[in-house]
């Protein structure tokens, strides 16, 4: 199951623009430093700076755009 939630998450921020890459850690729950089958890591990559001019490109309006997804 939570293969299935990682899965869709790096679907659905791979859509988002200015975001290049996803890398889960699965199992691993960074915040607590502790390792679960039923948590893990979602680390994003954004596209380079000179690729990231528009400000829909920038961090704060790529983190809404993660925030809202999550929260669904």
């Amino acid at each position: 199951r939570t293969q299935a939630v990682t899965d869709k998450i790096q679907e659905q921020m791979l859509a988002i623009d200015g975001i290049e890459n996803t890398t889960v850690l699965g199992g691993l729950d960074l915040t607590s430093q502790t390792q679960n089958p039923n948590v893990a890591t979602v680390i994003l990559t954004l596209k380079p700076w000179d690729e990231r001019h528009a400000p829909h490109l920038q961090f704060n309006a790529i983190l809404g755009q993660v925030n809202g997804t999550l929260f669904q």
